[in-house]
């Protein structure tokens, strides 16, 4: 339950058509929204970059009353 937790609030802080540099710290939560396809997630000069999938969009609004 608390990697999900960190997973919303990973998601919250992404937004939909732009990517955005993720923490390291945030690594393991970023990889749950990835294997559940909630977010998109790429390598560019050497920073982990991830954007929020519409999935990812729906999934916070359900789950967290996040848009």
């Amino acid at each position: 339950m608390r990697l999900e937790s960190l997973s919303l609030r990973l998601l919250s802080t992404l937004t939909d058509g732009a990517t955005c540099r993720v923490n390291p710290l945030d690594f393991t939560a970023l990889l749950y929204l990835r294997d559940r396809g909630f977010a998109d997630v790429s390598v560019k000069d050497g920073c982990v970059m991830a954007e929020r999938t519409a999935e990812g969009k729906q999934f916070a609004r359900k789950r967290g009353g996040i848009v």
